[in-house]
């Protein structure tokens, strides 16, 4: 194979992979994360911010428009 075909194939099969997620761990080194974050909720729940949940969520309500009846 030519340089061009190892750098394209190489490619390729990191677009088949899933895309991994890394966060900085407590030794300054990252690390792969191995809890995916699906929600808003999960997010603030493991970054032990509770307090900015419940503000993320009453910031949300006032942006949505209300129905009136």
């Amino acid at each position: 194979m030519s340089k061009d075909q190892d750098l394209v194939f190489l490619t390729m099969r990191i677009l088949d992979k899933p895309p991994r997620s890394y966060k900085l761990d407590k030794d300054g080194v990252f690390k792969e994360d191995q809890e995916q974050i699906e929600t808003w909720e999960e997010y603030f729940k493991l970054f032990d911010n509770p307090k900015g949940f419940e503000d993320f969520m009453a910031d949300r309500e006032q942006d949505i428009s209300k129905d009136k009846n």
